[in-house]
């Protein structure tokens, strides 16, 4: 083409790009920025990898063995609170029975006490009263004869005395000084009376009799 003719043709080639214009990290894909340290650069160690399932299987058997303690040591609270009830309970019904046994051990010596003084009495009486009856016996007549003698005053009476014989016969021997003439009546009971003119004597061993057959019974 000739140089005039050009002149009026539009220019379809590239465009001039003034490079002095372009900032250098335009393509930071393509350019490293320039470092002013010269040290050589060290770079990070890798993350280790984490094992997720072990991670699971090790917080598990943490958490089981943490609830097997807490377990065991509830456990083991309520065996020493069960077996602390039971030594309760069993000191309550030891202190009880003890209370009993010995309540019951007071009241059998009591009995046994109370019989013993019983057979003891008894057996006392039926001892003491074959002697108790001559004593009291000798002493009936005596004093039986002492209140015939005080009443006649030396007169001569007749005596009908009634009575067993053997105190007939000890009242016979104190009066045999005097002038007295005697009619005996035996009879079965253990008094001796004497009766002359208005006149009734007699001994009251019937009534300590009475007593010490009370005393056996």
């Amino acid at each position: 083409m000739t140089a005039p003719l050009s002149r009026y043709l539009k220019d379809f080639s590239a465009p001039k790009v003034d490079l002095t214009r372009v900032p250098k990290t335009y393509f930071p894909d393509i350019e490293e920025p320039v470092s002013r340290d010269t040290r050589p650069v060290v770079k990070a160690p890798p993350e280790p990898v984490i094992d997720i399932e072990a991670e699971r299987q090790s917080a598990y058997g943490r958490g089981r063995e943490h609830a097997e303690m807490e377990m065991r040591a509830r456990h083991q609270a309520e065996i020493a609170a069960l077996r602390a009830q039971h030594e309760a309970e069993c000191e309550t019904i030891r202190e009880r029975l003890e209370n009993q046994a010995a309540a019951m051990i007071h009241q059998r010596f009591s009995e046994i006490g109370s019989l013993l003084a019983g057979m003891i009495c008894e057996q006392t009486a039926q001892v003491l009263a074959p002697i108790l009856q001559e004593t009291l016996t000798e002493k009936a007549v005596e004093s039986l004869a002492a209140a015939i003698r005080h009443s006649i005053d030396g007169d001569a009476v007749k005596i009908t005395v009634r009575g067993p014989a053997r105190m007939f016969q000890a009242l016979e021997t104190r009066l045999s000084d005097t002038e007295v003439t005697f009619r005996h009546v035996e009879t079965d009971d253990i008094d001796l009376s004497a009766e002359f003119g208005d006149s009734i004597l007699m001994t009251r061993l019937s009534a300590w009799a009475d007593t010490v057959r009370k005393v056996i019974a």
